[in-house]
């Protein structure tokens, strides 16, 4: 029996283009991260806002309760 001989699966890597290419990723994540932070920054002023109108009115139901009302 002859043994065959199995060429490596390895592909093969250009690790600086690789380099490059996680530096371009980097840089387009951290613009993407700048914009995700600033919509989360205007969510969560707009829920504080919907949280304090909430407490607002529950405050004034216990108001209008204890009055009677």
């Amino acid at each position: 029996m002859k043994k065959e001989h199995i060429a490596p699966s390895v592909d093969v890597v250009d690790h600086e283009e690789k380099n490059i290419q996680d530096s371009e990723d980097f840089v387009t994540h951290e613009g993407n991260l700048k914009e995700q932070s600033e919509e989360v920054s205007d969510t969560m002023k707009q829920q504080k806002k919907q949280v304090s109108a909430e407490i607002h009115r529950s405050d004034f139901s216990d108001q209008l309760k204890d009055k009677g009302c």
